[in-house]
This record gives structure tokens, sequence and C-alpha cells, in this order.
């Protein structure tokens, strides 16, 4: 005789309540973050527009539509390419003025609410709260001049503990000041990427300054040579014109490339790849709870990939190097592009029915091709689109109940 189930404590009720809650609030700000905030808002934007009305957006594929002072090219999977101007050949019967979403913010919207939600469903649960305070700062951190402020943050430890600290300025100690300077970038962009404070694009602009600097004092042949490596690089960066660092970071690898370092800038770039990749095979053999919390840190580092690869692109005069580091951003890119996407889909299946789906539609596959072929497919739902860790295959193929 089967048990009926037991009911909860209110204990236990909060705490599956608070566990929902963390992974909503997660899974927003990541979307939000993971490349850049307008790019977030702009997908969820067309997500929500088409899940309102799913025709709206299919008359729209492969048309150009305005969006602020540029253009968006709507795609069949609902996605959208961006363009500052339309490209040659764009007939006006391929342009839409009437769907703008450039002021629209549905995932700040969503976030405002998850923080009201929280704080009047549990206004004395010190968890709950400080979630909530949590969500507070993620918006706080949305304003236009945020990119900018984390940017001089960069640039002032630059110049007042590397180029201006006190010390005796020998070789030694401005190596051992450049060094402090990269490591401080280093863990500052981890915190800023787990706080949710600032732009994948942005973190990924640091990383990348900090993997093909580094390379290039390594590969230096005395003391004197890692220095001038180390400072010439820190000197290009702390003065900077630019509000943004994306356009410090790529500047950089390209003139790196020109005077004729790209050794250094490939094992850069290299060194961003294969740690983004294995920050991506460990999310997916880890556990299921936790499996897009280890997946969105990888975006940032093949997004420092692509910036590096498509700089250095741009500055070889080498038809070969160029098809290499051409080859390098556009992998790198894919891989970013897939944990955006995972992340979106995740958003999209917190009830749980984005899964149900997949566990019937893998279950027509086997029916009516076989077995081999529904394991194939669930193994590209897995490995190349990213959507569910290993751990949930045998979910995914009926071959285990979803609730162990």
């Amino acid at each position: 005789m089967m048990e009926e189930p037991r009911i909860l404590t209110k204990e236990e009720t909060l705490a599956v309540w608070r566990l929902r809650a963390i992974q909503e609030v997660f899974l927003t700000a990541g979307c939000l973050r993971v490349f850049d905030r307008p790019a977030g808002e702009l997908r969820e934007a067309y997500r929500v527009a088409d899940a309102e009305d799913p025709h709206r957006l299919s008359k729209l594929i492969g048309k150009y539509v305005k969006r602020g002072n540029g253009y968006v090219r709507v795609l069949g999977n609902g996605e959208g390419g961006a363009f500052a101007e339309l490209p040659d050949g764009v007939t006006p019967g391929e342009v839409v003025d009437d769907l703008d979403f450039s002021e629209a913010t549905p995932l700040q919207d969503r976030l405002r609410e998850l923080s009201r939600t929280l704080r009047e469903a549990a206004p004395e649960d010190s968890g709950i709260e400080q979630l909530a305070g949590a969500v507070q700062a993620i918006l706080e951190a949305c304003r236009p001049e945020n990119e900018q402020e984390r940017f001089d943050q960069v640039r002032e430890w630059a110049n007042t503990e590397v180029l201006g600290a006190d010390g005796p300025g020998d070789v030694q100690d401005m190596i051992d000041r450049a060094y402090q300077f990269f490591e401080r970038v280093g863990i500052y962009a981890k915190e800023l990427q787990r706080g949710f404070s600032a732009d994948g694009s942005t973190i990924a602009a640091m990383l990348a300054i900090r993997a093909i600097v580094l390379a290039r004092a390594e590969l230096a042949d005395d003391r004197e040579y890692e220095m001038d490596a180390l400072i010439e690089s820190i000197l290009y960066l702390a003065p900077g014109s630019s509000e943004r660092i994306e356009p410090i970071a790529t500047g950089l690898a390209a003139r790196m490339v020109r005077l004729g370092y790209q050794e250094a800038v490939r094992q850069g770039a290299e060194s961003l790849k294969a740690e983004g990749d294995g920050l991506i095979v460990k999310a997916l053999n880890g556990e299921s709870l936790t499996y897009y919390q280890a997946l969105y840190p990888a975006a940032a580092y093949e997004l420092g990939a692509v910036r590096v690869g498509q700089a250095a692109a741009s500055a070889t005069q080498d038809p070969d190097e160029r098809r290499r580091w051409a080859k390098l951003a556009v992998n790198a890119e894919e891989r970013a592009v897939r944990v955006s996407t995972a992340l979106g889909f995740a958003l999209q299946n917190l009830d749980g029915s984005g899964i149900a789906h997949h566990v019937l539609w893998l279950r027509r596959v086997r029916e009516e091709k076989g077995d081999d072929v529904a394991r194939l497919k669930a193994l590209d739902l897995v490995e190349n689109q990213l959507f569910y860790p290993r751990a949930l295959l045998p979910v995914l193929l009926n071959e285990a109940d979803p609730s162990d």
C-alpha cells in the first residue's frame, strides 16, 4: 500500500520556497549580465513578445526591426542580431519601425518584483532579507554609468598602486607591484561576477588584459624585459580616454600583435579559452542543483578569448594567422552564446515545463527511431546545447524518476 505523502512543516516549506527564490534570482541576474545589460534585456523582451503572441515575431523573421539608434535582425529562434546601420542591399520592405524594445527592461522588472515579493512573504526571515538586499544591489549596478565606474576603479589601482606608489622603484619593486595589481584585477573580476555587479563584457575585458599581459611577462628573457612587459601594458591601461574597458582590451591585444608579441597574445587567449571550456566541463559533471551557477562563470572567459581573437585577427598581416585567430574567436563565441542560451532556457524552465517537454519529445523519438537516436538527441541537449548537466541524462531518457 502506497504511503501518503508527508505534509511539510512551515520551516521546510519556507526552505523550499527560499531555494526556488535563490534560483530565480540567480537565473534572472545571470541572463541580465552574462553578456551585457542591454543585450540581455533585448533577448528577454523578444522572448516575452513571442510568448504573448507567437505570430507577432514569426512575421518578423528575417526582417530588420528599428531599435533605438540601430536595428535588430530577428532570427528564427527568437534571438536577434544587432546592427548599428542597415547592411547594403536591405530593401524598405525588410525594415520594421513599430516594434522597438529599446526601453524595455523585463529582467530588471522581474528582479524588482522578486525583491518586493521576498520582503512581503518573509519579512522576519534573515536569509530572505539578505537575498532581497542582494537583488537591490544588482539593480543598483544596472545604472548606465556602472561599467565606467568599474573601469575607473581598475585605472585608479594602476595609478596609485603601481605607477604612483611610494617605494624604491627598482626593477624588482616595479615587477612586484605589477603582479600584485594584476592579482587584484583577477580577484575583482570574480567578485563582480559573483555579485552580478558588472556586465560579462566588462569582466571578460579585465580577464583578457590580465591574461595577455601576464603571458607576455612570462615569456620575457630577463627581469628588465619582464618589467617592461608589465609596466608598458599598465601605462597603456591607466590613462586611457575610453569610458569602457572593452576597447582598451582589444586595443592592447592588437598593439601587442603588431609589436611582435603574437605568441604571448595567443598563449593568453588560449588560457582564457581553456579556463572557459574547463568550467563548462566541470559544470556538466557536477550536481544538478548547482549546474547553472557553475556554468555561468565560463561565459566571461570565453568572451575574453573572443575579444582577443578578434583583435589579433584584425591586427595580423599573415592570412594563415588571421584564419587561426578567427577560428579561435568563433569557437569561443559559440561556447559563450550557448552558455547564455542555456541560462535563458533555465529561466523559462523554472516550473519544470522545459524538461517535461524534452522527456516527452525524446520518448517519441525513441518510439519512432529507436534508443540510439534518442540517446544522441539527449546528448545534444546536454553536451552541445548545455541545457542540462550529465546527471540528468537518465531523467531525459526516462530511465530514472525525475524526483530522484
